[in-house]
């Protein structure tokens, strides 16, 4: 592989990203942290609801009456498919226009040019295109345009399901990682592992002991912060050298 196609390559994937970042982070603090408390009783969903709308309305364009192409909070996909690697991973899902998970929980962007390259995308629900309108409207399909348009065509699969954290996202990587052979990995990822789980090696939705001896509960947060970035920062140096090891960026 040419060293300047897989540079030009990494320069638009990257390029690319921080876009979906910010929103992802802005999402994020928006839902967790200013949020009312008449619409947490209510469970969050109208203001779910108003914020992709305002997203739209606020730009000046019509909302698709679709609504996000995976349902709020991911109802148009049913419940998650047990992965004793993973914990678990997207049900396969296909929904014209919408949705295409095929049966181990990936997505693709093919390239229509016979001498594409690879990206591979880890991550959690950011990664995994939630709450674009359609496919089309994902950042990996806009991705996978414009490496075409710019004459760097690359096929992109995503290996990312909700709430995964970075701990989850290393069997993954080993999982899918030998198999599509990437020019390029992005792990597009890290919030999750800040405010999922109960602390920073449990998984979301696990049950462990409080701190206080308290029941737990699904929202029970550790306030584990600094471990949880040293865990995460540990989980992207092992990242590195498994995908190093694949032979990406070379």
């Amino acid at each position: 592989m040419p060293a300047v196609r897989t540079g030009a390559l990494k320069l638009v994937v990257f390029s690319l990203v921080p876009a979906t970042v910010v929103a992802a982070v802005l999402g994020a603090v928006y839902f967790f942290w200013w949020r009312p408390a008449r619409e947490l009783a209510a469970g969050g969903k109208p203001l779910n609801e108003r914020a992709w709308e305002s997203s739209y309305t606020e730009r000046g364009r019509p909302v698709p009456p679709s609504g996000p192409r995976e349902g709020y909070w991911g109802a148009r996909l049913g419940a998650k498919i047990f992965d004793p690697r993973t914990g678990w991973h997207e049900p396969h899902v296909v929904i014209p226009g919408l949705v295409d998970i095929d049966e181990r929980g990936l997505q693709r962007y093919v390239a229509t040019r016979a001498d594409r390259q690879r990206v591979l995308v880890v991550g959690g629900s950011a990664a995994q295109g939630a709450y674009s309108s359609s496919i089309d409207t994902t950042y990996f399909h806009v991705l996978g345009t414009e490496l075409e348009r710019l004459g760097t065509p690359a096929d992109v699969t995503i290996v990312a399901a909700s709430a995964w954290k970075s701990l989850q996202e290393l069997p993954a990587l080993a999982t899918y990682g030998p198999e599509i052979h990437p020019d390029v990995a992005v792990f597009l990822d890290g919030l999750n592992d800040l405010t999922n789980g109960a602390t920073s090696r449990a998984l979301y939705g696990q049950a462990v002991a409080t701190a206080d001896g308290s029941p737990w509960s699904i929202t029970y947060h550790a306030h584990d912060y600094e471990q949880r970035v040293a865990d995460y920062l540990d989980n992207m140096r092992r990242a590195a050298s498994m995908t190093t090891s694949m032979g990406a960026g070379k």
